[in-house]
C-alpha cells in the first residue's frame, strides 16, 4: 500500500513548468514546507522539504518518496534510526538534523536549552545510497556516528563535543570533499582539554576541504591530505606555524590560521591570548611550498612584524586579511608588501596603537607596489586627519576602486588628499566624526569619488574576523551608477557649497546626522541629477514649499524619522513641496507623527506611484474632515501604506474616490472595527489588501466584486466568514487569516471551503474547535489542495486537548470521520450509562446512610395500617425489668436503694411499680440468659441503667437485644434508657440512638446531680414505665 501511496505522489507531483507550489499535492499531515525546484538542463526537479522550527520529536513518517533535500534542523529530535528515513532512501542527496540538542558548556554560561539525549543509531544512514551532505551541527555528540554513506561528499560535524577523532571515524568515505569540524572545543564550548586527533583521519583521498578551527587544538602536526585546497585551523591555541606542518600541501589554496595568540584588546568575544601578548610565531618561509595560495587569513594573531619575505613565492595571493594586529609600523614602513603585486584585496584593519590618537594616516610607499589591488581597507587605525599627502602611495594603483576608511574617529578630510584617484568607485567614510565645522566647509572629496558605507561598529567587525569581507553597500541605492554616503557622522546643516563640482551624483545618502535644519530649495542645487535622497532620521523642516525644487530628477526621497518639528504645536506643518516636484515616484514619511497640515493649497502629483505614510496621526487629520481628500490628486499612486495611524473609520467618498491606479494598500496596525467595502471598490486596480492589526470581527457584507488577489487579515477578532465574502473574492488567491477567533464550529461561518480559485491560506493561531459538529471541516482539510503552511505543526484546536499533556493538539490529528458516524447512537448510550451510574451511586449512598431511617419508618407506615389492641396494663408480671451493671457495687446500691425505694414503697404516688430486679427476683438455678428472656418478657417495660462500663458488656447487648426483637414481634417499644453517668459520644451519637431520640425523646432519663431535681426525674421514670407501649408511635404517625 505504502508504494501505491508513493508512485501516486509521484505522479501528482507537478513539474516546474506548471507552477509547482500553486496546489498541494503532499499529504496534509506532512509538518513540512515543500519546495520543487526545476534542475538546469534537465527534467528532474528537487524536491526540498523544509521541517526546520517546528518543535518536532521525531523524524516525519509520511516523507515522499521522490524527497531529494530534507532540513530537519532546529527541532527537539531525540532518536535517528534506519527506519527514519525508509520511505525516501532512494532519492535523499542532503540531509540536515543540525540543532536538535545543543548544550553549551562553559562555567559563566547557562548550560543548555536541551534536557534529552540526541541518539544516531549505528545503522540510522546505512540505506542512505545517494546522500551526498549531512549535517549534524549542534547536537552535542561525542563521537562521530558510525557507518556513515559511503556517497557522503560533505559532512557537518561543527558545534558538538567531539573532542577524539580515531582513525576509524571515516572509513571508507572515499569521496568526501569538505569535513567541517569547527567548534567542538573552544572557550564558548569549552571542553577543558585538547583535540586528539588520530594520525591518518585526514588522509582522505578525495578531501578538498577542511575545517577544525575552534577546537582547542596546540600543534598542526595532523598528517593532512595532499588533496586538501581550503584548510581552516583558526581560533586554536596553535602557538606556532612551522614549514613542515604543511608538507607536501602543493594544492593548498586558502589557509585561515586567525585568532590564534589573539589580539584580545576591545575584544567582544571570550578571547585568551598566548602568554606575555605574544605573536604567533611563524617561519619566514612557511609560505613558500604553496605557491598557489589565494587566501590567507592572518586576522588577529598579534603580529607586531611581517618578515619581509614571509609572501614571496605566493605570486598567485588575492586576498591578505592582517586585520586585529599590532602592524601600524608596517602600514607605515612595510617592505613585505613589496612581494604582493598579485593581491586585490587587502585588509589592515584595526591595527591602531594602543592608547594614541595620531593626528595623520600615514601609510608605506610600498603600496604603490600593490599593482592588482582593487580593494584596501582601513577601517579602525584611528587618526584625526586625513592630509592631502596621506594617501599619494595610493595614486599609481590603477585597479583600486575601494578604500574604506570607517571608524577611524577622523574629524578632517582635506579633499585634495583623493586628487589623482579618480578610478575610485567607493570611499567608506562611515562612523567618523566629520563635520562642517571640522573641514571648514568642506565635507567630501573631488567630484570623481564617489562614496559608499559599510554601516558597522567596532563590535560587529570584531565578531566577523577571521571571515572574508564582503563588500556592503546602501541597498536602495544599487540600482544607481553613482553614490554618496555620508551618513553617520556629525553633519548638523547643509550648504550648496559643500556638494560643489557633484553633477554626476545620483543617489545621495544623508540619514543618522544632525541635520536641523528648514530646507528652501538651494542646498542640493549642484546636485542636479540626483535621484535617490536619504535624509530620514534627522530633523529636517518642510515649512518651506520649495524644499527639494532644485532636484528636477528626484524619484525617491526618505524623509522618514523627523519627527522633532511635526511634534512642536504652534509651527507650521507642511508637505507642500511634493506639488513642485515632477520626477517624484517615491515618497517615504515613516514615522514623523504628522497630526496637523498646512491647507493653503491641495497636494497633487502626477508621478508619485509609492507613498509610504507609516506612523503618522491620520485619524487626528481626519477629525475636522479638511484633510479627507490629502491623496486625492496623487493620480498614479499605486502603493499606498497607512499602517500606524490609528484610523478608527473611513468615510465614504473620501480617500479612494481618485485612487484609481492604487494596487497596493495596507491599512494594518490601525482601529478599523468593520471593512469599508464599498470605498474599497472604488480601486478598481486593487491587488493586495492589508488590515492586519486592526479591530475587525467578521469578514462579510461585501457589496461588489474586487480584484484583490492576496488579502492579509491576521491578528484581528473575526469569528465570521460569510458565503457572500467568498463570491466577491473571485479572484484572492493568498488569504492570511492568522491570529483570529475563527473556530469552523458551522459552514456557514467559515465558508472558505468554497473559494476554488485559493492557493495559499495561512490561518494558524485560531482556536478551532475539532468535535463532530464541524467534522466537515477536517474532512475538508485533508482533502484540499490549497497550501495550508505549518498545517501539521500550528494550525491547533483550541478543544479538544491532547490527553496526557493537556495542551492544544493539530487540527488534523484530533478526529477522524470514522470516529462521527454513529455519533448520535453514541450520545444516547452515554445518557443511559450517565443516568444508570448516577442512579446506582445516589442509592447505594443512600442505603449506607439511612437505611435505618427508613427501615423504622416502613415498619411504622406497616404498624399503622394494623388494628393493635391495647393490652392491660395488668397483663404482665413486672411493671418493669431494670437491667444493670451487676458487677458495680455502686450501681447494685443505687438501684436498691434509689429506684426500688422511690418506685415500690413511695406512697406518694396513685399506684406503686412492680419492678423486676436481677438480685432479688431471679430464680436461681437458671441460666442467665432464661433469666434474662424471661424478665424482658413478663415486663412491660426494660428498663437501661446506662454506665460506661455497662453499655460494652455482653450482658446490655444481650438484653438490649431481646427488648428490640420483642418490639419486631409484639409491636410493643418496652426500652427506657436511664443515663446514670456521662456516655460516650460514639454511643450517644450513633445512628440507633439519634434515631430513637428523634422519635422517643422521653425514653431518654439523665441522672441529675442536683438532689431538688431528682423528684422530677422520679416523676418522669413513672411516667414512662405507665406509659402505652404504643402511644408514642401513634403520636408520631399522627
Amino acid at each position: 500500500m505504502k508504494l501505491i501511496f508513493f508512485l501516486c505522489l509521484l505522479n501528482g507531483v507537478p513539474t516546474a513548468g506548471k507552477h509547482p507550489e500553486i496546489r498541494r499535492w503532499w499529504p496534509s499531515t506532512l509538518p513540512c514546507e515543500v519546495k520543487v525546484s526545476q534542475k538546469t538542463n534537465t527534467s528532474d526537479a528537487d524536491i526540498k522539504l523544509s521541517c526546520n522550527n517546528r518543535n518536532l520529536y521525531n523524524v516525519p513518517k509520511n516523507i515522499p518518496a521522490n524527497t531529494t533535500i530534507l532540513i530537519l534542523s532546529d527541532n527537539n529530535i531525540k532518536l535517528v534510526k534506519r527506519e527514519s528515513f525508509f520511505d525516501c532512501k532512494g532519492s535523499l542527496k542532503e540531509l540536515d538534523l543540525s540543532g536538535n540538542c545543543w548544550r553549551m558548556y562553559h562555567q559563566n554560561l547557562p548550560s543548555t536549552h536541551c534536557n534529552h539525549k540526541f541518539t544516531i543509531e549505528e545503522d540510522a544512514f546505512v540505506d542512505l545510497l545517494n546522500l551526498t551532505s549531512l549535517s549534524l551541527n549542534r547536537n552535542s555528540l561525542i563521537l562521530v556516528p558510525k557507518k556513515l554513506p559511503q556517497s557522503l561528499k560533505t559532512l557537518w560535524l561543527e558545534f558538538n563535543h567531539i573532542t577524539t577523532l580515531s582513525s576509524g571515524d571515516f572509513y571508507g568515505l572515499h569521496n568526501l570533499q569538505n569535513l567541517h569540524l569547527c567548534c567542538n572545543c573552544y572557550l564558548s564550548n569549552a571542553c577543558y582539554k585538547s583535540f586528539n586527533i588520530s594520525h591518518d583521519v585526514f588522509t582522505l583521498p578525495n578531501l578538498t576541504f577542511l575545517d577544525v578551527s575552534s577546537n582547542n587544538l596546540t600543534d598542526v602536526k595532523l598528517n593532512l591530505s595532499t588533496t586538501i585546497r581550503n584548510l581552516v585551523i583558526g581560533n586554536n591555541d596553535i602557538r606556532k606555524l612551522r614549514r613542515q606542518h604543511f608538507h607536501g600541501m602543493m594544492h593548498l589554496e586558502s589557509l585561515d590560521v586567525a585568532l590564534n595568540c589573539p589580539r584580545c584588546i576591545t575584544a567582544s568575544f571570550p578571547c585568551k591570548p598566548c602568554p606575555n601578548n605574544e605573536p604567533l610565531d611563524i617561519d619566514t618561509f612557511i609560505f613558500s611550498d604553496m605557491p598557489l595560495l589565494t587566501h590567507i587569513d592572518l586576522a588577529s594573531t598579534s603580529l607586531k612584524k611581517i618578515p619581509p619575505l614571509l609572501f614571496e613565492n605566493n605570486t598567485h595571493m588575492t586576498y591578505l586579511d592582517l586585520s586585529f594586529n599590532y602592524l601600524g609600523g608596517e602600514i607605515e614602513n612595510g617592505i613585505f608588501l613589496n612581494y604582493l603585486q598579485r593581491i586585490e584585496h587587502l585588509n589592515l584593519s584595526f591595527n591602531y596603537y594602543f592608547q594614541k590618537y595620531p593626528v595623520e594616516l600615514k601609510l608605506s610607499s610600498n603600496f604603490a607596489n600593490l599593482t592588482s589591488l582593487k580593494e584596501l581597507i582601513l577601517t579602525g587605525l584611528i587618526f584625526q586627519y586625513l592630509g592631502i599627502n596621506n594617501l599619494n602611495p595610493l595614486k599609481t594603483l590603477l585597479n583600486l576602486t575601494s578604500i574604506n576608511l570607517s571608524l577611524n574617529f577622523i574629524k578632517q578630510v582635506n579633499i585634495m588628499a583623493f586628487k589623482g584617484l579618480s578610478q575610485l568607485n567607493e570611499i567608506i567614510l562611515s562612523e567618523n566624526l566629520i563635520s562642517p565645522e571640522n573641514n571648514a566647509g568642506c565635507l567630501i572629496p573631488k567630484p570623481d569619488v564617489f562614496v559608499n558605507t559599510v554601516e558597522k561598529n567596532e563590535g560587529s567587525v570584531l565578531l566577523l574576523i577571521s571571515k572574508h569581507d564582503k563588500k556592503v553597500g546602501v541597498p536602495q541605492c544599487k540600482m544607481y551608477n553613482k553614490v554618496l554616503d555620508l551618513g553617520n557622522n556629525s553633519i548638523f546643516f547643509i550648504q550648496k557649497k559643500y556638494f560643489h563640482d557633484m553633477g554626476n551624483i545620483e543617489c545621495l545618502v544623508l540619514s543618522r546626522n544632525f541635520i536641523n535644519q528648514a530646507l528652501n530649495g538651494t542646498e542640493f542645487s549642484n546636485l542636479p541629477k540626483l535621484k535617490f535622497l536619504d535624509l530620514s532620521y534627522n530633523r529636517i523642516s518642510l515649512v518651506f514649499n520649495t524644499a527639494f525644487s532644485e532636484l528636477p530628477y528626484l524619484e525617491v526621497l526618505d524623509l522618514s524619522y523627523n519627527q522633532y518639528y511635526f511634534s512642536l504645536d504652534g509651527l507650521v506643518h507642511s508637505i507642500n513641496f511634493i506639488s513642485g516636484m515632477s520626477a517624484l515616484t517615491e515618497l517615504r514619511l515613516v514615522g514623523n507623527g504628522i497630526r496637523s497640515l498646512s491647507t493653503d493649497s491641495p497636494l497633487y502629483s502626477n508621478t508619485l506611484k509609492t507613498l509610504n505614510f507609516q506612523g503618522n496621526r491620520l485619524d487626528i487629520l481626519w477629525e475636522d474632515g479638511k484633510h479627507f481628500n490629502l491623496f486625492e490628486n496623487f493620480t498614479q499612486l499605486q502603493n499606498l501604506d497607512m499602517s500606524h495611524n490609528k484610523i478608527r473609520f473611513i468615510l465614504k467618498n473620501s480617500v479612494f474616490v481618485h485612487l484609481k491606479k492604487l494596487k497596493v494598500l495596507n491599512i494594518s496596525h490601525n482601529r478599523l472595527t468593520r471593512i469599508p467595502w464599498d470605498e474599497l471598490a472604488k480601486l478598481e486596480h486593487l491587488q493586495q489588501l492589508d488590515l492586519s492589526y486592526n479591530h475587525l470581527t467578521q469578514l462579510s457584507d461585501v457589496s461588489n466584486s474586487t480584484s484583490i488577489t492576496k488579502l492579509i487579515m491576521r491578528n484581528n477578532n473575526i469569528a465570521f466568514i460569510s458565503a457572500d465574502f467568498v463570491k466577491s473574492m473571485r479572484l484572492l488567491t493568498v488569504l492570511d487569516i492568522r491570529r483570529n477567533n475563527l473556530t469552523a464550529e458551522s459552514q456557514e461561518r467559515f465558508s472558505i471551503h468554497n473559494m476554488k480559485q485559493l492557493e495559499v491560506l495561512k490561518f494558524s493561531g485560531n482556536p478551532f474547535l475539532c468535535t463532530c459538529s464541524n467534522v466537515w471541516f477536517l474532512s475538508w482539510i485533508n482533502s484540499t489542495t490549497i497550501i495550508i503552511p505549518k498545517l501539521a505543526t500550528n494550525v491547533k484546536c483550541k478543544y479538544p486537548l491532547d490527553t496526557f499533556s493537556g495542551k492544544n493538539i493539530g487540527v488534523i490529528f484530533s478526529l477522524k470521520e470514522s470516529q462521527c458516524e454513529y455519533i448520535t447512537t453514541g450520545m444516547v448510550l452515554f445518557l443511559i450509562y450517565n443516568v444508570l451510574i448516577i442512579s446506582l451511586m445516589a442509592t447505594s449512598f443512600i442505603w449506607v446512610r439511612f437505611r435505618w431511617n427508613f427501615a423504622h419508618l416502613f415498619r411504622s407506615f406497616c404498624r399503622g395500617k394494623v388494628n393493635y389492641s391495647y393490652e392491660n396494663l395488668n397483663q404482665n408480671s413486672y411493671d418493669a425489668f431494670v437491667a444493670y451493671d451487676s458487677s458495680n457495687a455502686d450501681v447494685c446500691e443505687w438501684v436498691l436503694t434509689e429506684i426500688r425505694v422511690h418506685l415500690e414503697e413511695k406512697s406518694n404516688y396513685p399506684s406503686r411499680c412492680h419492678l423486676c430486679i436481677e438480685d432479688r427476683d431471679w430464680m436461681p438455678g437458671i441460666s442467665i440468659s432464661n433469666n434474662l428472656a424471661t424478665s424482658v418478657y413478663n415486663s412491660r417495660k426494660t428498663v437501661f441503667v446506662l454506665t460506661k462500663d455497662y453499655i460494652t458488656s455482653g450482658h446490655f447487648r444481650q438484653a438490649w437485644s431481646m427488648a428490640q426483637q420483642r418490639m419486631i414481634d409484639e409491636k410493643k417499644d418496652v426500652m427506657v434508657f436511664v443515663i446514670l453517668e456521662r456516655m460516650p459520644s460514639r454511643f450517644l451519637y450513633s445512628r440507633y440512638m439519634r434515631m430513637r431520640k428523634r422519635l422517643c425523646p422521653d425514653s431518654f432519663l439523665q441522672w441529675p446531680p442536683n438532689p431538688h431535681a431528682q423528684h422530677l426525674f422520679w416523676k418522669c421514670l413513672r411516667a414512662e414505665i405507665t406509659k402505652s407501649q404504643t402511644e408514642q408511635y401513634w403520636q408520631v404517625a399522627q
